[in-house]
Order: structure tokens, then sequence, then C-alpha cells
């Protein structure tokens, strides 16, 4: 199997990660930012199981705190020990009108 780009997971997060997302949303899976973290992580995690190529190369940790920033983003996507993709969610109450056309 290829080596995962960064380009190939910022494509996945913009497509078929933000789309069920969405979806977790309408359907009232997702009421809040813990709720929107843990469904966040398992997509995440999954997609990575799917395109690692050797076992257990991708971590995704909830919260870990970055001695380099001093900060705790959201989620931090970890290939082997280094952080590899730094993810912070967002939640939002108001729906744009693309979003409300679709419940």
């Amino acid at each position: 199997m290829d080596k995962l780009s960064i380009k190939e997971f910022d494509a996945f997060m913009k497509g078929p990660f933000r789309k069920s997302m969405e979806r977790a949303f309408i359907s009232y899976q997702v009421f809040c930012e813990a709720d929107l973290q843990s469904f966040a992580w398992r997509k995440i995690k999954n997609f990575l199981a799917k395109r690692e190529e050797e076992p257990r190369k991708f971590r995704v940790l909830n919260k870990p705190f970055l001695k380099d920033c001093g900060t705790y983003p959201d989620l931090v996507v970890f290939r082997r020990s280094t952080p590899w993709a730094v993810i912070e969610l967002k939640e939002s109450r108001i729906m744009t009108g693309k979003r409300g056309a679709s419940c």
C-alpha cells in the first residue's frame, strides 16, 4: 500500500469526513462538542486504519497537550510519535442556507 500523504488526508477531511459530519448533525447523532469530538475521532481512526501501510503507524489522540505549542488541540493525528495533523473542531448552531435546505 502507498504511503498516505497529507494531501490525501486533507481531501478526506474536506470531502467524505465533512459530509458524514453534516449527516450526523442532521440525524441528531451529534448534540454537543463532546459528541462532535467522539464522532470525528472514530471517523478519522477508521479512515487511517484502512490506509496505513503498517499496523499502528497512526494514532489519533483526543485533547493531547502539545509541549512545543503549549496548547490542547481537539484531535491530533500522530505518525509514529510525531504530530502529523492537528485538528480543531468548531461547533455552530447556525445553519447556512445550503445546510438548512437539506433538512
